[in-house]
C-alpha cells in the first residue's frame, strides 16, 4: 500500500533459499529499500570525499555469472584506521556480508545479478559484485595498480597474465587495476610484492562491466600449468 514501510530482517529459511530472488519482481519501481548502515569500522562523519565510481556496463557481465545466485551490492566506507575507503558488501535485503561466507546463511541471503541491480538503482549503493563461494569453480584474479591512469599504458605483467588467462576480464572501479575470473579450481593466495590476489571460495570482486580490450566475453577454462 502507498506509504506503508516492510521491514524484512532476514531471509535464512532452509526450504526457501530463492525466496529474495522471488520477492522483487513484485516491487515496483515506485517502491524503495532503505539499507540499515552496519558497517561497524565506517565513519560517516569524516570530513574525506567519497571516490565516485561509473555505473556497471551491465550488458557486458557474462550471462553465466548474471544468473548465479552470487551477487551482492557494495559501499565505500571509511576506516579510520587504516585511513582508506573500503568496498564493503552488503546483501540485498540490507546487512553487511559477514561471518561464514558460503555457509547456508550466506548463499541464502545472496542473489542473482537481476535481484542486485534492481536495488543498485534504486540508490544508496556505489556498486556490485560478486562472491566466491566453495564448490563455484570459478577462479578470480585480481591485479592492482597496473594501468598507468593517465595514460592507459598497462605493465608488461599484467599483459602477459591477461592473455595467458584468455578469460573474461575487466578494469576495476579504481581504473587501475583488472579483474580476471576464469574456470577451474585452485588455492587463495596473495602476493603484495606484485599487487597480484588470486580468489577461489571466498572474498568477492567488485564487478564493472568495463570490459578490457579484445578479451573473451565469457568465463572460460584456465589452463592448469597457468593456475600452477
Amino acid at each position: 500500500t502507498a506509504n506503508s514501510l516492510i521491514h524484512l530482517e532476514e531471509l535464512n529459511r532452509p526450504e526457501s533459499p530463492k525466496a529474495l530472488n522471488d520477492l522483487f519482481p513484485i516491487l515496483d519501481d515506485g517502491r524503495a529499500i532503505v539499507h540499515e548502515q552496519l558497517g561497524e569500522g565506517s565513519n560517516p562523519m569524516s570530513e574525506q570525499q567519497t571516490p565516485v565510481v561509473v555505473p556497471p556496463v551491465w550488458d557486458n557481465i557474462p550471462v553465466d555469472l548474471a544468473a548465479r545466485q552470487q551477487w551482492v551490492g557494495w559501499r565505500f566506507e571509511w576506516c579510520t584506521k587504516r585511513e582508506t575507503w573500503l568496498k564493503v558488501p552488503y546483501y540485498a535485503l540490507g546487512g553487511r556480508r559477514t561471518g561464514d561466507q558460503g555457509s547456508d546463511r550466506d548463499r541464502m541471503r545472496l542473489a542473482t545479478l537481476e535481484v542486485v541491480k534492481r536495488v543498485y538503482l534504486r540508490g544508496g549503493w556505489d556498486g556490485v559484485g560478486f562472491a566466491f563461494l566453495p564448490g563455484d569453480g570459478l577462479i578470480g584474479i585480481d591485479i592492482d595498480s597496473a594501468i598507468e591512469l593517465e595514460t592507459g599504458v598497462v605493465s608488461d605483467r599484467c599483459a602477459n597474465i591477461i592473455s595467458a588467462c584468455a578469460s573474461y576480464t575487466e578494469v576495476s572501479p579504481s581504473g587501475t587495476g583488472v579483474h580476471i575470473i576464469c574456470q577451474g579450481e585452485t588455492h587463495t593466495n596473495k602476493l603484495n610484492d606484485i599487487g597480484l590476489e588470486v580468489f577461489c571460495g571466498k572474498q568477492y570482486f567488485t564487478f564493472t562491466g568495463n570490459r578490457y580490450p579484445d578479451t573473451p566475453l565469457d568465463v572460460r577454462p584456465l589452463d592448469e600449468a597457468v593456475a600452477r
